[in-house]
């Protein structure tokens, strides 16, 4: 396993607990989430409310997305319940929503407790991520919506 639980001190908690909340709170922003918005895409589905424009530079300059190109926009549809417009924007969108979800409980949960996740095989760890990014931009470049 790369990854393995370890207590920590409660200045370290707050801490992560902090650090768990402002990305909570600026990926909120940042799909444009509000509970009223998803009620009525889930009443009437006219998704009107989270239409969020291509902004990514390496697309712009060489042509082609980058890994994480259409994420925002297909974490947006998934956060108003579209999850045929998360796979549209990012195939992997549907993928990563949940995991970062049970990640991000998972990490505020476990300081609420004064323990922490410590990456145990830092090398396979990072070897990994680049793997798992090459088989995104792939599956992205192949099948992702990207205007």
């Amino acid at each position: 396993m790369m990854l393995s639980v370890e207590k920590t001190n409660k200045a370290d908690a707050w801490k992560i607990r902090l650090i768990v909340l402002s990305v909570i709170l600026v990926g909120l922003v940042a799909v444009k989430i509000t509970p009223i918005e998803a009620a009525i895409n889930l009443i009437d589905g006219n998704n009107i409310f989270h239409r969020i424009p291509n902004t990514c530079t390496i697309q712009k300059v060489f042509g082609i997305p980058c890994p994480l190109c259409g994420m925002s926009r297909g974490f947006a549809e998934i956060s108003h319940f579209n999850f045929l417009g998360g796979i549209y924007y990012n195939p992997f969108s549907v993928i990563f929503y949940p995991l970062s979800f049970i990640f991000i409980t998972a990490i505020f949960i476990l300081s609420l407790f004064n323990y922490k996740f410590k990456i145990t095989k830092p090398r396979t760890f990072g070897w990994g991520i680049f793997v798992l990014f090459i088989v995104v931009w792939t599956v992205n470049i192949i099948w992702g919506h990207h205007s």
